[in-house]
């Protein structure tokens, strides 16, 4: 793919001259403007965090609510009941809301990357502020409101303060929509975590992918017939052990894959997965180990003894992890091609601008990039591209900017069905 960019943007120089797409006109950017460079990876760079189970807000919405397009819908439980004729031993009728995420909403622009206890601590917060703003909107009104019901005739007519308070109305009715939308959204996704016990998951792939130790047994139990979580979490992690473990000696890893055959699983993905082990095995350029040697330390840090349970009574029962402030490898790649480090000499290196040499090579520039486009070609997620985002905002990395882009983002079940169709073909 990079050399048939390379040589197409060479044609384009050479025909065109200085009429090229990027020739500077006259009152353009001006002659010291740096180009950016352009980094196209491999999706086996790190397929295990693809199929991560993860827990930032916009990875989660994401991965348990099928983000598209900022789109989401989610089923709400009716608590008003359809009519006072329906049989009460009926189950309510859940509805439908659906919502569009942009910049255009402020606390998911602040949040998303955040983790989702935070998340809930915010809207927590939020929520208090609209409650105490109201009550002191209903002050000035004279008049007693309730803030879930606010709206003009809720002030009544002729009262001390009425204009202010009138003024004040479309402001706090966007805050108690922002409140809405997005209690609704972590409720949502806590149904998730709870009922599949993902964070569970997430414990026991925090060994995996940080600290290289699989702990065995509690891999088998959550795999197991007794074991919480969809089909689709045991298969994740599996393939996560398989792939991150150099020795997954097939009197360790047989029971586990008969377990998930038993139970009806569809393991293209792993048939896949081992041909890939194989020929990186050959070549010696294995990324199980690679990917595991260069995580260091942990991902997550654990908040054991720190209780979310008030936290809009939402996060009791559920294991607290944070995402620690680690590099993934893309990211790892993306800050040593921008500053040039010695172990990026391995990468092929183009630059249409420049004649190639004798043997087809190109001199290398020595300059620190401040500008990148990073695209994963096979696939990306909103982990990768938070983790770049949150690396561009250290001190360090403040004249930086960086795009992030894929062939698709895609949750961990679309990665794995296309790993499975990959698979079912070879």
């Amino acid at each position: 793919i990079a050399a048939t960019l390379d040589n197409k943007l060479r044609d384009h120089l050479q025909q065109l001259g200085r009429s090229n797409l990027f020739a500077q006109q006259s009152g353009g950017i001006a002659s010291t403007f740096q180009r950016p460079v352009l980094i196209i990876l491999d999706r086996d760079l790190d397929l295990p965090i693809m199929l991560h189970h993860t827990w930032t807000y916009q990875a989660l919405v994401h991965d348990l609510l099928n983000m598209a397009l900022n789109r989401i819908t989610i089923e709400l439980a009716n608590e008003e009941g359809e009519s006072s004729s329906r049989d009460p031993l009926q189950p309510r009728k859940p509805t439908k809301k659906t919502y569009d995420l942009d910049d255009s909403d402020k606390f998911w622009a602040m949040n998303t990357g955040s983790p989702f206890p935070k998340v809930a601590e915010e809207v927590e917060a939020l929520l208090n502020q609209y409650k105490a703003d109201v009550e002191e909107l209903g002050k000035k009104a004279g008049v007693k409101i309730d803030p879930s019901q606010l709206a003009p005739d809720s002030l009544g007519v002729n009262t001390q303060g009425l204009a202010s308070a009138i003024e004040s109305l479309p402001e706090l009715t966007e805050r108690k929509k922002t409140i809405d939308t997005h209690t609704n959204i972590a409720t949502a996704l806590l149904k998730h975590i709870k009922d599949r016990e993902l964070d569970n998951y997430f414990s026991i792939e925090e060994n995996l992918l940080t600290k290289n130790f699989a702990d065995k047994s509690a891999i088998a139990s959550t795999i197991s017939s007794t074991g919480k979580g969809l089909l689709m979490d045991k298969i994740r992690l599996l393939l996560i052990y398989y792939c991150l473990s150099d020795n997954a000696a097939a009197p360790d890893f047989e029971p586990l894959e008969s377990m998930l055959i038993q139970a009806g699983a569809d393991l293209s993905a792993l048939k896949f997965l081992k041909k890939e082990k194989a020929f990186h095995a050959f070549s010696n350029t294995s990324l199980i180990a690679r990917t595991a040697s260069e995580f260091g330390g942990s991902m997550f840090t654990s908040l054991a003894d720190k209780v979310y349970g008030s936290t809009m009574g939402l996060l009791s029962g559920v294991k607290n992890v944070l995402i620690a402030d680690k590099m993934l490898r893309v990211t790892r790649v993306v800050d040593s091609i921008m500053d040039i480090k010695a172990d990026t000499d391995n990468y092929t290196y183009f630059d249409p601008k420049v004649a190639k040499t004798a043997d087809s090579s190109v001199p290398r520039t020595r300059t620190p990039f401040k500008e990148a486009v990073v695209f994963v070609v096979g696939g990306g997620n909103y982990v990768e591209y938070q983790n770049v985002q949150d690396w561009l905002k250290k001190p360090q990395q403040a004249f930086k900017k960086v795009v992030y882009g894929s062939t698709e983002m895609l949750t961990a079940e679309e990665f794995i069905r296309q790993l499975g169709a990959i698979g079912a073909k070879s």
